[in-house]
């Protein structure tokens, strides 16, 4: 677990505690420190062991750790930087708190829907889940809601988006365009209603069910994954999810919440989009959030995507009026 917590780096307190360095013994000093992480805190003592962790020759290694040794404490058999472990051991329960949290929201959920149903497999679903939390309470429940149409939730989602553009009218404009599609890929994957069938994986309902979070996904990037393949890391982290006890209607909502934020949509300072399906199924804490982004009240895009969403909007209207048009000429001729 150690190796996938990243490490935080305070740049100006390192530069002030290595001002008196060389590029040689700053390379060694960093090395070190890296290794003290990934390994939990503790490395060998021995100078053979330290030599080679840090990069440097061992014939050069008594006068590099002359200068570098007095950052850190040896006890004889380890060598380790009390700061690093307090720092480590902080990052490390943030992120049993993360996951422990997403576990607690899955849990939320399933109650709900098993009190919803009148019991059922969901209650002791939420039992097993809250215990193997030792105690941790859920933060909150979610109702599910079942996904609209994928296209037509494509475009709502931008047009709740658009702020003092009209944005309500622009909804119902492309609500008025299509329907929900009772054989969606979802609908076939989640069964009746708010019901979710859960194989093993491996199993053609585990199977249909990540199809039908790939299918939802590509409402939004058309040319991505036109043929999902069970081995790679977007399958994979979907199922992960799927066991931890989120539904498909979870992932997909999660994936609509991505998608209306605006900070994941490239309005940031980088102008970059965080939207990858691998980033958004990465664990539970991220679906989460994914949720919690979809039950946000709307907020406003930059200026480059106001332009897209007027173009939507003006492209809605003229579709309406021609589907209208031929309404009325239909009934002319009837």
């Amino acid at each position: 677990m150690t190796a996938e917590i990243a490490m935080p780096v305070n740049a100006a307190a390192a530069l002030s505690e290595t001002a008196e360095l060389s590029a040689e013994e700053f390379g060694a000093f960093v090395r070190l420190n890296y290794q003290l992480w990934v390994r939990g805190g503790a490395i060998p003592a021995d100078p053979g062991s330290l030599a080679r962790l840090a990069g440097v020759d061992t014939a050069q290694w008594p006068r590099v750790w002359q200068v570098i040794g007095h950052l850190f404490v040896s006890s004889g058999t380890q060598v380790s930087r009390p700061a690093l472990s307090a720092s480590l051991e902080a990052q490390k329960a943030l992120a049993e708190a993360r996951s422990a949290k997403g576990t607690a929201l899955a849990a939320a959920r399933w109650a709900a829907k098993a009190k919803k149903n009148g019991g059922g497999n969901g209650g002791s679903k939420a039992e097993r889940m809250l215990t193997a939390l030792q105690g941790a309470e859920p933060t909150g429940e979610r109702d599910a809601k079942p996904p609209a149409e994928l296209s037509s939730e494509c475009a709502a989602l931008l047009a709740i988006r658009v702020g003092g553009l009209g944005g309500s009218s622009l909804g119902s404009d492309l609500s008025s365009l299509s329907a929900p599609d009772p054989g969606s890929a979802i609908s076939k994957a989640s069964g009746s209603g708010n019901k979710h069938t859960r194989g093993p994986v491996g199993s053609s309902s585990n199977a249909d069910s990540i199809r039908a979070v790939f299918a939802h996904y590509r409402a939004f990037h058309p040319r991505a994954y036109p043929t999902p393949l069970p081995g790679s890391k977007e399958w994979a982290k979907i199922a992960s999810r799927l066991r931890e006890g989120y539904t498909v209607e979870d992932l997909c909502r999660a994936i609509d919440g991505y998608h209306a934020d605006p900070f994941h949509c490239g309005d940031n300072d980088r102008n970059r989009a965080y939207l990858g399906l691998e980033l958004l199924m990465r664990d539970g804490t991220h679906v989460a959030t994914g949720l919690e982004y979809a039950d946000k009240p709307a907020g406003t895009l930059n200026e480059r995507n106001r332009a897209t969403a007027r173009g939507v909007s003006s492209w809605a209207q003229r579709k309406l009026a021609e589907r209208n048009g031929c309404k009325e000429l239909g009934r002319a001729h009837g």
